[in-house]
């Protein structure tokens, strides 16, 4: 039954709050949204995030959203994303606990986007979801040994994601599979609501097998 359930995670420096919202039918993937930096206002009920839980659920997806550390009800203190890593890293380990034996995507906004790919490109993750990724203030290099499936959705007009400084780097990045610029946007990509739901359909799309997991299972039986 699908539903939204408010849940306590333990992360590593205290509770964690955090949302679970179930699709409408079974499951058939598992995803972890991680929000923007708290310093700025960043919450998991983030328009950018929520959109991109949205759509998640609308291809199946079992979605968690959480506060990082020192953010809205959730425990400890911001740490640079230091700690924010580990915050991030204990819910991936909880919708895979919860959600055995199906594709788990770390999908993140922002400061989030840095947090999940850095918790979930050494195969913590079966799937990444960057949004707008901050390339000029964060150090991403760590994509260039990753072989972990990844799609980037960022704005034309970003400053923060800007396409001059994306575009080489993305390049070096393994596990790309696409990279999705969208024209006449800046980082809030949720000004421009229907060509992001658009965007992020595009993206699932290429990371999600078309076949649920367990039509596969039946399928080599």
């Amino acid at each position: 039954m699908s539903g939204i359930t408010p849940i306590d995670l333990a992360g590593p420096a205290g509770r964690l709050e955090a949302i679970l919202k179930l699709p409408a039918g079974r499951p058939r993937m598992a995803a972890v949204v991680a929000h923007p930096h708290p310093l700025y206002g960043g919450t998991l009920h983030n328009k950018v995030v929520y959109a991109t839980a949205r759509r998640l659920e609308a291809h199946g997806a079992a979605v968690l959203r959480f506060n990082f550390r020192g953010v809205g009800a959730s425990q400890g203190e911001h740490d640079q994303g230091r700690g924010e890593r580990l915050d991030m890293a204990a819910a991936l380990a909880e919708m895979r606990q919860r959600h055995p034996g199906l594709p788990l995507v770390a999908a993140g906004y922002s400061f989030g986007a840095y947090v999940a790919l850095a918790a979930g490109a050494d195969g913590t993750a079966d799937r990444l979801l960057a949004l707008a990724p901050p390339v000029g203030h964060f150090d991403f290099s760590f994509l260039a040994a990753s072989s972990v499936p990844l799609v980037v959705v960022s704005g034309e007009e970003d400053a923060l994601a800007p396409a001059l400084e994306l575009t080489p780097r993305v390049k070096r990045w393994r596990g790309l599979l696409a990279w999705d610029v969208l024209p006449d946007t800046g980082h809030d990509l949720a000004v421009h609501r229907a060509a992001l739901d658009a965007a992020l359909d595009r993206a699932l799309d290429r990371l999600l097998p078309a076949t649920p997991p367990w039509e596969q299972e039946t399928a080599r039986g």
